[in-house]
């Protein structure tokens, strides 16, 4: 104004401002809680003038006006995490659209408090025990109150360290006062007996009841009951003194058992040092390539490759039953001469039908037939590679080789390239083997030849070791 006359000045700048989408959410609630989190519910405002899948909730916790916890979510519960033990916080819940807030709804709860200290005993006897627990030194959060003490208790082993299964009691004391200690009596227990106590305090909040966790346990032993006891400990004393005599014996006669164990020790390394001295004569003696006790040991190995109670149907080369045909290495030998195709036979022992009959087949393995105890089966290939010498493996195996024939299986855990080459011998299509020092695998293989360098792995043909 000035004068008379009333001038404007220009308009400001316009301002844009937004409405709340939504009401405030609904019955919020506590659905549980521990010592550092609580989870919340709720339902979704009752006004809304946008989908409820477009509205996001901000979830707060708040102590003395600062949020120490938040989080953001779309559902209608929500776990505010890395509270504080045994305080009480404000907790709202504010539903935001497009970055505007609205009404807020809030609610006041806890975390559960620390736990009671351990009790102290204050007496006993050998049926019941009294205890202190200091619950006047548990300050709770305002809000929260102490409703009733939960004594835990369970008998143990006799050194105390483990709980024994099925002896858990408690009781229930009501706290009397808010800021005085709790005496608690336990009754019934045994006498001599050692039990764990724990303790937990109840609280009330907004009225709803919660349990803290256990305290540590303090250990209590009752006494033995009055009486005279000299005669026990007579016989105990008596017992003792026999389960020192028997032990003694025990130790005596273990002792024997070890001398009488290290001369047959002694008896046995003095029989094999004869054994060896004995071949290593025949070994000087004898014109062959392969040592003597290399043939004693193919001798005993070979045994390995008959297959007891077990006889194999496959393509038949011939059935067999001559004199001259008493064992199975018999009856191998006349297939071979027989038959050179032949790569296992089976063969009919005592009490059987056919009591010496000798089949020749062209499979390595063929399939089983029969199972009984008076049959036996012998595959060709394992009991020619397993009476191979040492000269000859080494002769064989191409060191740091691997092989072109076409790969079959590969199996796993062979301890050397011998084991390898005994799977490959009941495989009629392998002739061949590659094997992996390192890992213990074996590659079964088609025909073919000695391939490339191979670092760490060894190849050898089957024909090579079993050729006689």
């Amino acid at each position: 104004r000035i004068g008379q006359e009333i001038g404007y000045s220009v308009p400001s700048a316009p301002i844009e401002c937004k409405t709340a989408a939504t009401s405030a959410p609904i019955l919020p609630s506590v659905t549980g809680h521990t010592s550092n989190t609580v989870t919340l519910q709720w339902s979704a405002p009752q006004q809304m003038v946008v989908s409820e899948s477009e509205i996001e909730y901000v979830v707060s916790a708040v102590l003395d006006g600062e949020v120490k916890s938040q989080m953001r979510t779309n559902e209608l519960t929500a776990t505010l995490n890395h509270l504080e033990q045994g305080t009480y916080y404000k907790f709202t819940i504010q539903p935001f659209y497009k970055g505007v807030g609205s009404e807020r709804v809030g609610l006041a709860f806890s975390t559960i408090p620390y736990p009671p200290d351990v009790p102290l005993l204050e007496g006993k006897d050998h049926s019941h025990m009294v205890l202190i627990v200091y619950t006047d030194r548990m300050v709770l959060p305002a809000g929260m109150t102490k409703d009733a003490l939960i004594v835990s208790y369970y008998k143990m082993d006799s050194r105390g360290s483990t709980k024994l299964y099925g002896t858990d009691k408690s009781v229930t004391v009501a706290v009397s006062s808010q800021t005085e200690s709790q005496v608690v009596q336990i009754n019934g227990l045994d006498s001599g007996s050692k039990y764990g106590v724990t303790c937990s305090l109840r609280v009330r909040v907004e009225g709803k009841l919660f349990l803290t966790d256990p305290s540590e346990a303090l250990i209590v032993a009752t006494d033995l009951p009055d009486g005279d006891f000299t005669e026990i400990s007579q016989e105990v004393s008596d017992y003792a003194a026999a389960t020192t005599t028997q032990v003694n014996n025990l130790a005596t006669r273990t002792s024997q058992v070890l001398d009488t164990v290290q001369a047959f020790t002694n008896r046995v390394t003095n029989d094999i040092n004869a054994f060896t001295s004995s071949l290593e004569e025949v070994e000087a003696e004898s014109d062959l390539v392969v040592r003597a006790s290399e043939k004693l040991l193919a001798g005993l190995s070979r045994d390995s490759c008959i297959i007891k109670g077990v006889a194999y149907d496959g393509t038949s080369l011939g059935t067999y039953k001559a004199s001259n045909i008493r064992t199975i290495y018999e009856c191998l030998e006349h297939c071979r001469n027989s038959h050179s195709a032949t790569t296992a036979v089976s063969y009919a022992i005592d009490n059987n039908v056919n009591r010496g009959q000798c089949r020749c087949f062209s499979n390595r393995r063929g399939s089983i037939f029969s199972r009984d105890n008076f049959m036996l089966s012998l595959n060709k290939y394992c009991w020619d590679i397993t009476a191979a010498s040492n000269d000859k493996w080494e002769q064989c195996t191409k060191v740091n080789k691997t092989h072109t024939g076409g790969v079959i299986a590969t199996t796993e855990g062979n301890s050397n390239i011998k084991g390898c080459l005994h799977e490959c011998a009941y495989r009629d299509d392998c002739l061949a083997v590659t094997y992996e020092r390192t890992t213990g695998r074996c590659h079964l293989r088609r025909s073919g030849s000695i391939g490339g360098a191979s670092n760490g792995a060894d190849s050898v043909d089957m024909d090579c070791v079993a050729q006689h």
